[in-house]
């Protein structure tokens, strides 16, 4: 028999799709490994294959290979269709896997393809995922044409039950030298085939549908997630959304009751959770006296309500009376809230405070991308000092002990936690250096070093939300929160309400004071907001996000490459997908400093920084040092590279208070140090 010359790749599209559903599912499964108890895991296996079998049987139909006409052609477009979608997202899931250690979560996908920088994010990982690729299409191309064949052989045996013995004109097979002389299929024992689904049926309705029903979905079905409407949850629309059973209420009722509400007290506004009575009514519709008449950008939720959401509340209201439903956050109506307004202020702190013996009179807010607080300061015996340590051969950790306790000289000073677990006789407690910014604060300055503290969200500009808006970001994907107003005004928007009261007193202000003298003259200055990045506002609506925290004036990436800006051409190449590094910015944070000192404004100054995101690099004049060794099983690479731009970062924060040195304010500026995530 004469073999038509397409029906290989036929046969090598099919080897495509069953590696890569087979590939793919064992990559899903193994993200489950340690949560599912193991033996109703392997009950339950052969349930998690159904999706892809049928995957595989639909794809084998398509790709059959009949007589010509315009079914057969179609079917081959389809087929080809489904193997190529198939064998490029096996192999993008686990390129993806392989660079950040977990799934790829397709419902996102659409987001990061309209997104550029997110792009270039994904672009980094190209070799890898190239690499998953040709694994997959090797082995693809050893199983071709045998799988095409066997289960060729096998469905038309199960054809032949039902229709009788002119299967082979439905599905066709490719055959080769050892093949041409096998005649007929395989058999297949009606008995067996019945059990078998029985059996199945049996497993898939006692299976529990979580986390199972999550487990076992193909990955064709989960890239359809991508064509899922963005932001739904955003928009209700319908009277169903507002009347579902997410809304009931606090579970723990006995505790919420009436008799365990508390009446408002001074700036306590009351606690009372449940139906919406008149403490929490007396809460939502309050407008504060210092409110001006038309109200500032953040402020919006004391303004009236309009006709629709009114509408909205009332039919919410109906349909479950046992919860308050408001648009914004009240604290009235939280069942968890812990709160402390109905106390005084701590007695020292209500002196320091009153005394106003400390001058602020300018703020700086660094955010620092991927800062942890057990690496920063870095800290001799913590987990990750030990796991560093160990993975060097032991003639080699004496003198890598050595260099970690150089890593963060910086953070060592400014939190005044040391690098030794125990000094020894003359020994100083940080290692500073030569080069490296030292701390030279007046007497009785100092700052507080939280410990056990976390960060607001696990992406960078969710978490700004809660240091600049004191907001929790929504524990959703991506930058929601930009659909929708933030229900509290940020430090921008309150700092320029405060100028509002200030107009025509800063000139009065201007002259130079005393500390004890200064600080009333200081109040009457205005305050200049900006936020400065080395890194692109593009990603994930960062720029919106920006204007919607009250920053109108900021220095990004696009700044340094705009022909017009001041501070182009950039000095340094770009760094990453991101941007450049954070040194960059260093002529912007000094003119904004300058700018401030010479309007008599008061500053306040929000810096984030990037050069401690993937892909981990470094200027190239930076000197980097060999941190981790080549013991383990693991690869320390990555590691090391990200102890390089920490310690680029942590030189970079010494740059940052040696501006404030240098201009002078160093001792009236608030400095916060935070990490991102």
């Amino acid at each position: 028999m004469n073999i038509p010359p397409f029906r290989p790749s036929r046969a090598l599209a099919f080897s495509l799709l069953v590696v890569s559903l087979i590939a793919s599912k064992c990559l899903h499964l193994l993200q489950f490994v340690g949560s599912v108890p193991l033996l109703h895991f392997i009950v339950f296996l052969p349930t998690l294959f159904i999706s892809d079998c049928l995957v595989a049987l639909v794809g084998r139909v398509l790709l059959h290979g009949g007589g010509g006409g315009a079914l057969p052609a179609i079917g081959l477009a389809l087929g080809s269709f489904l193997s190529a979608v198939t064998f490029l997202a096996a192999s993008s899931q686990i390129g993806f896997y392989y660079v950040t250690g977990t799934e790829m979560q397709w419902d996102n996908a659409r987001n990061v393809a309209s997104d550029p920088a997110a792009v270039r994010i994904m672009l980094s990982g190209l070799l890898q995922v190239s690499v998953s690729g040709l694994v997959l299409l090797l082995l693809g191309w050893i199983l071709t044409p045998f799988l095409y064949n066997r289960i060729g052989y096998w469905m038309s045996g199960v054809w032949r039950m039902f229709t009788g013995p002119k299967w082979e004109a439905v599905l066709p097979t490719v055959r080769n030298q050892n093949e041409q002389s096998q005649k007929g299929g395989i058999r297949v024992k009606p008995v067996c085939l019945v059990v078998i689904f029985v059996t199945l049926v049996i497993l898939q309705i006692l299976r529990p549908s979580t986390p199972y029903g999550l487990m076992s979905t193909t990955i064709p079905v989960a890239m359809l997630r991508m064509f899922s409407r963005p932001h739904s949850h955003s928009h209700p629309d319908s009277n169903a959304d507002k009347c579902s059973p997410h809304v009931a209420a606090y579970p723990l009722v006995n505790l919420t009751t009436p008799d365990n509400w508390e009446k408002p007290n001074g700036n306590f506004k009351g606690w009372a959770p449940g139906p919406d009575n008149d403490m929490i009514k007396s809460y939502r519709n309050r407008r504060p006296e210092w409110l001006p008449h038309t109200l500032p950008d953040g402020f919006f939720r004391w303004g009236k309500p309009s006709e629709d959401e009114q509408n909205a509340t009332s039919s919410t209201t109906e349909c479950n009376k046992t919860a308050s439903t408001t648009y914004y956050y009240n604290p009235v109506a939280d069942p968890m809230r812990i709160t402390n307004l109905d106390l005084g202020v701590y007695n020292d702190l209500e002196e320091v405070f009153r005394n106003e013996s400390v001058l602020i009179s300018h703020v700086l807010l660094i955010t620092m991308e991927s800062a942890r607080k057990d690496m920063f300061p870095m800290q001799e015996g913590s987990f990750v000092h030990k796991a560093i340590i160990e993975s060097n051969e032991e003639e080699e950790q004496k003198e890598k002990n050595k260099l970690l306790s150089q890593l963060t000289p910086v953070a060592h000073q400014i939190t005044g936690e040391g690098f030794w677990n125990k000094l020894k006789p003359n020994q100083s407690a940080f290692g500073i250096p030569d080069g490296t910014w030292k701390d030279s604060a007046a007497p009785g300055m100092g700052g507080l070093n939280i410990k056990g503290a976390v960060t607001g969200s696990t992406l960078s500009a969710k978490s700004f939300i809660g240091s600049h808006c004191g907001v929790h970001p929504l524990p959703v994907d991506f930058l929601e929160e930009v659909t929708t107003n933030i229900y509290q005004p940020c430090i921008p928007h309150i700092l320029n309400l405060f100028n509002q009261a200030k107009e025509g007193h800063e000139e009065r202000a201007a002259g130079n004071h005393s500390a004890s003298n200064k600080v009333p003259h200081v109040k009457k200055r205005k305050w200049r907001s900006r936020f400065i990045q080395a890194s692109t506002d593009g990603y994930d609506r960062q720029g919106k996000l920006n204007k919607q925290l009250g920053l109108s004036d900021f220095i990004v990436k696009e700044t340094l490459t705009d022909p017009t800006s001041k501070y182009y051409p950039p000095k340094h190449p770009e760094l990453n997908y991101f941007g450049y590094p954070d040194e960059e910015m260093k002529p912007c944070i000094s003119d904004t400093i300058d700018e401030a000192l010479e309007n008599n404004e008061r500053l306040f100054l929000s810096h984030f920084t990037s050069t401690t995101h993937h892909p981990w690099k470094v200027p190239y004049e930076f000197n980097r040092e060999k941190y981790t060794g080549s013991k383990g099983n693991a690869d320390h690479e990555n590691m090391n590279k990200y102890l390089n731009t920490l310690r680029y970062d942590d030189a970079w924060l010494g740059q940052i208070l040696g501006l404030l040195d240098e201009k002078g304010i160093a001792n009236e500026t608030l400095v916060v140090v935070l990490g991102d995530q």
